[in-house]
């Protein structure tokens, strides 16, 4: 009788334990039944990368009515070719830091970044004034500073610094002026915007 006892006793214990080590395991020590909540503002997870799309020698002929892309001198690829090509760095967060590609580039402070990223700019219609910059869409903790340069870029005759107009393109794909700093000193374009973009350099067409 005794024995039967202390059975029972010894396997009201082992169920007491094991109650207790799974409701252990469902709550604090579990990182699903606690979350932890992002900082405000923070997104929970970085998007995809989405690539801008391809443009023929005719998109570009004809992207913006009124106004034509400039050309960039082929003295800018410092006799690599006219290849696609891009620079990519990865930033720390905590950090930050800057990518340059062919004198265009972005500076990133410490912070700006919701994670560790990697950032490329990109070429991709050598010849042509237009630059992207990755990851797309990826929106900053704050204003960055980037740049494009302009010691290359060719204007038409008769077609002044001051016509020059840039614009970026919306993630809807439709292109919009965008109002930064022009730097003739520098020869660089500035701007300080929130998220990636396509950069395009163009200038009204002679009427």
């Amino acid at each position: 009788m005794n024995k039967q006892i202390a059975l029972i006793i010894k396997c009201i214990m082992l169920g007491l334990v094991v109650a207790l080590f799974v409701i252990g395991c469902s709550t604090e020590n579990n990182p699903v039944a606690n979350p932890v909540a992002p900082a405000a503002g923070q997104p929970t997870s970085s998007p995809a990368p989405s690539p801008y799309p391809v443009l023929t020698d005719e998109q570009i002929a004809n992207l913006i009515p009124g106004y034509q892309v400039l050309k960039v001198d082929e003295r800018a690829y410092h006799g690599e070719g006219l290849l696609d090509d891009q620079t990519a760095s990865r930033i720390r967060y905590q950090v930050g830091g800057s990518v340059n590609h062919r004198n265009n580039g972005v500076e990133i402070g410490a912070w700006q970044l919701w994670e560790d990223q990697t950032v490329t700019v990109s070429t991709p219609n050598p010849g042509s004034a237009i630059v992207d910059f990755y990851p797309h869409p990826y929106r900053f903790n704050g204003c960055i500073r980037m740049w494009l340069d302009l010691t290359h870029v060719q204007l038409p005759p008769g077609v002044r610094w001051d016509q020059v107009r840039f614009y970026y393109q919306e993630e809807n794909g439709r292109l919009t002026q965008y109002w930064g700093q022009l730097d003739l000193a520098a020869h660089r374009y500035y701007a300080w915007p929130d998220h990636f973009s396509r950069y395009i350099i163009t200038a009204p067409i002679a009427g």
